[in-house]
């Protein structure tokens, strides 16, 4: 089964250049643009991996991390 990931990037070139590269490797990927809605997805299932943008709107990356580490 492919790995699932979490791209959060809100550059849409930056998005599209990991997903095609990840793609290459059989992975499945998620783009979102920002920390809380990383959070939304994974509320609703589990995922491998997230990649996180340092700088972005809403919630930026480091903030997201802090919040992912809170949860069981």
């Amino acid at each position: 089964m492919a790995k699932k990931i979490i791209i959060a990037e809100d550059s849409s070139v930056i998005q599209n250049l990991t997903k095609r590269i990840l793609g290459q490797q059989s992975y499945k990927t998620v783009s979102v643009k920002n920390g809380a809605q990383v959070l939304e997805k994974l509320s609703g299932e589990p995922y491998d991996l997230v990649l996180l943008d340092i700088n972005m709107p809403v919630m930026d990356g480091i903030e997201c991390a802090k919040e992912i580490r809170k949860k069981p």
